[in-house]
């Protein structure tokens, strides 16, 4: 309920109207409803279906980061499945969470692992950001990580680390941290 008047909320500042807050109510109770059944779901059995049934696991060749630096074929593992379950003749990716990036990587023991490696890693921020002076710099810091913690459900760890955008929050909230000023150079002005 909490997401769904998020929703009437974003969607009432944008562009998009709705004819009455009933409306509203129902086609965004839809598109929430489609995206935790549907959208984030569905892929989780075609990951346990596809590895290794119809291809081997994958490892960390699908970071295209690693495949660029080390010099391996990159493995698009999400654009791989949807062709693969896909009936459409449209091109596009399977929305995957950091859980089953595991187990499509390494099996069960990349579940295993990996959320032990997730949760520390979370554990870890959780308590660093706890011991954060509360401060409006450090809340809007606190909220990024939020998002973070949130692409997280969608999204495996490298790619909710660097593709949406955590180590520039990281990097961002460090840099102003140290107390950048921004500096003009004054001007001669006459008239």
């Amino acid at each position: 309920m909490l997401f769904i008047l998020l929703l009437v909320l974003y969607y009432s500042a944008t562009t998009y109207k709705f004819e009455n807050v009933f409306e509203a109510i129902g086609k965004l109770s839809e598109i929430v409803m489609t995206r935790i059944f549907g959208r984030l779901s569905i892929p989780a059995f075609c990951y346990v279906h596809y590895f290794p049934e119809v291809g081997g696991y994958y490892g960390l060749t699908n970071i295209g980061l690693l495949s660029s630096i080390f010099g391996f074929q990159h493995f698009p593992d999400t654009q791989v499945l949807f062709e693969y379950y896909s009936t459409a003749d449209k091109e596009g990716s399977m929305a995957i969470n950091s859980v089953m990036d595991f187990y499509g990587a390494f099996g069960y023991l990349g579940v295993v692992f990996g959320n032990i490696l997730l949760g520390g890693l979370l554990a870890m921020l959780d308590t660093f950001l706890d011991m954060l002076e509360k401060n409006s710099l450090n809340l809007v810091f606190i909220v990024f990580c939020f998002v973070f913690a949130y692409y997280l459900s969608q999204a495996s760890l490298p790619r909710a680390l660097l593709g949406y955008g955590f180590a520039f929050f990281v990097l961002t909230w460090i840099f102003l941290q140290k107390g950048f000023k921004i500096r003009l150079r004054e001007m001669n002005r006459s008239f």
